[in-house]
């Protein structure tokens, strides 16, 4: 299968339940399942590095210093932003 995507595509990442998770250079966060199918997706509004947890959680950064925590469901468990000091 292939996904049709706002932008460039950056590091792509793959889960134990087949589940990848990609972000792109406009901003979008997107996970697909293994037929493809789009499970959730959200504007982060920046590239970002994504990372799965244990029990299927998903911990996205975003180049402009914003980290937020997905359920499996999409639903953001919380969010912060990260400064310098």
């Amino acid at each position: 299968w292939s996904m049709p995507m706002d932008d460039r595509v950056w590091m792509p990442r793959l889960n134990q339940d087949r589940r990848v998770a990609v972000s792109t250079e406009g901003g979008t966060l997107a996970v697909l399942d293994d037929a493809g199918k789009v499970v959730f997706r959200h504007d982060l509004f920046a590239p970002a590095a994504c990372a799965w947890l244990q029990g299927g959680d998903l911990v996205a950064a975003t180049w402009l210093g914003k980290v937020a925590r997905f359920a499996p469901d999409g639903k953001r468990r919380w969010e912060t932003t990260v400064t310098s000091a």
